[in-house]
């Protein structure tokens, strides 16, 4: 394996890393969407960030 295939695999895990985490995360941001009033981008970064720290 070659150091370019190297790294398009660890993208790739990184990748299906994050689908996981939101995916997992998704009952919960359906939630915090239909609470929150901020702007719907800033109330994704936020699940986004909330969905990553559910990986730590």
């Amino acid at each position: 394996m070659n150091n370019k295939q190297a790294i398009e695999e660890a993208e790739q895990a990184a990748m299906r890393l994050v689908i996981r985490a939101v995916k997992d995360f998704l009952p919960q941001a359906k939630e915090i969407f239909r609470q929150e009033t901020d702007l719907p981008q800033d109330v994704a970064e936020d699940c986004t960030a909330e969905a990553m720290q559910t990986l730590e």
